[in-house]
């Protein structure tokens, strides 16, 4: 079987590719072997529970295994993802696919900046709220103001109320 379609198989309970289940046990060393291994992998791929890899990423708390999915040159990218910031890897990014995934939802209805209010990592929030920026500059299709305000989840809890009821000020400030 070609590695591009061993790594798409979907296994486990939630249907995760090979590439999610790394992520989803912390493992940056095989996300990133994935990644190089098949560079064409799709980061829009759902599991079961409609998380994408970034999703996903996201909901580990690791801030690397975040910025490994934002960059496009592989090659660097053990250098890249060490570096504090959004700064770094702004010319190395694929807009586009990040554009979709900040604006994808999983089940419960969630966005990946909800999941870093509720996972109440700081500093993966500031990381994807300057991202949400960054792309909103050079795509109209991505809306800071509207994921920060609007787009609500099973809940009808919008991030700004996630960060209210988490207790989360650094992330209130940082939307406001």
């Amino acid at each position: 079987m070609p590695k591009d379609k061993v790594i798409a198989t979907k296994i486990g309970s939630e249907s995760d590719n090979y590439l999610q289940y790394a992520i989803k046990n912390n493992r940056l060393d095989l996300a990133l072997f994935f990644l190089q291994l098949v560079p064409e992998i799709s980061l829009l791929a759902q599991n079961s529970q409609n998380y994408t890899a970034f999703h996903l990423a996201v909901k580990s708390g690791q801030l690397p295994l975040v910025k490994l999915l934002c960059i496009s040159d592989l090659e660097n990218a053990e250098a890249l993802i060490k570096t504090p910031g959004l700064a770094d890897i702004k010319g190395n990014m694929n807009s586009d696919v990040l554009v979709k995934l900040m604006g994808l939802k999983t089940i419960k209805f969630q966005t990946p900046l909800m999941l870093a209010v509720e996972q109440g990592n700081n500093e993966t929030f500031k990381f994807l709220f300057e991202l949400m920026v960054h792309l909103q500059k050079s795509s109209k299709k991505c809306q800071v103001l509207t994921q920060a305000f609007e787009i609500k989840d099973n809940k009808q809890e919008t991030v700004l109320m996630k960060a209210v009821i988490k207790e989360q000020t650094l992330m209130a400030e940082i939307v406001l």
